[in-house]
């Protein structure tokens, strides 16, 4: 496990670190500009490589809302019947390709990232260098990242521990901007996602749930995770991107919570139930 972790936090510092020696030839490799666009370039990369599979986790959801009904119909039809009630499932999930861990792997592998980010920032706040910041070549560089700072407050500080910076309240009070930002942001890809609200119940409280989780899941990032200020801006622009792509793909292909048609021909592709 400790070499997947030291792994994790190599490549990630290493992708940071390239950015940033890319923008310093402009900006300077100590200028906060450099390192705020370092970190917005690595979560853009990071969604670049995760577009399919995040594509493939909007069809997922899609197919969520759609297979419901069936799957509460067959549940009823076979209420005294477990393991034909189990079989059924299956083969719904079967026919519409449905894979759980589809579903799942974008939110899995930009976790990752987010706790390699924040062990890397955490180790410049206490210059403790980690991943290539460890390298002796990279000693410099370890100490501009640790100097650079915007709006005067470093990239290493954190809401629980804004004491430790320079400027403790524009600490705080940038944090809590940029927490803001993000749970308006994640309102507002969730309601895209949803589209029209579907007539069922369940289905439609399916919908209005995942608008509460994010904001929640956001605050304990910030509050439970001490999430540093680096580690917001990547996390805003990952959010920001996703947006947009999602925005994309939603145009070309409208999610309709529960598509008649499609109910239809996945019914008939299922045996009767007994």
């Amino acid at each position: 496990m400790g070499t997947i972790v030291q792994w994790a936090e190599t490549a990630v510092s290493w992708v940071l670190l390239f950015f940033a020696e890319l923008y310093g030839q402009v900006f300077g490799i100590s200028s906060g500009v450099t390192w705020a666009l370092a970190y917005m370039s690595l979560a853009f990369a990071v969604a670049a490589i995760l577009a399919y599979p995040t594509r493939r986790q909007l069809e997922m959801q899609r197919l969520v809302w759609q297979c419901t009904p069936l799957k509460l119909e067959v549940a009823k039809k076979l209420k005294n019947d477990r393991v034909a009630r189990k079989a059924a499932r299956e083969e719904i999930d079967d026919f519409t390709g449905y894979n759980p861990w589809l579903q799942i792997l974008p939110i899995l592998v930009s976790f990752c990232v987010f706790l390699a980010l924040n062990a890397v920032i955490d180790g410049i706040s206490q210059n403790e260098p980690a991943g290539v910041f460890a390298w002796s070549q990279n000693a410099d560089l370890m100490a501009d990242a640790h100097d650079a700072s915007i709006f005067g407050v470093p990239f290493y500080g954190t809401f629980l521990e804004a004491s430790a910076t320079p400027n403790p309240t524009a600490t705080r009070v940038l944090i809590v901007v940029l927490l803001v930002a993000m749970m308006y942001i994640n309102w507002q890809w969730q309601r895209q996602l949803n589209g029209k609200l579907s007539d069922s119940k369940l289905i439609r409280r399916q919908q209005q749930l995942p608008l509460f989780i994010g904001p929640i899941a956001l605050l304990v990032l910030v509050l439970v995770f001490d999430a540093a200020l680096g580690t917001m801006i990547f996390l805003m622009a990952s959010d920001l991107f996703n947006y947009v792509i999602q925005a994309i793909w939603l145009s070309r292909r409208p999610i309709d919570p529960v598509d008649p048609a499609f109910i239809t021909r996945l019914r008939e592709s299922l045996p009767n139930p007994r």
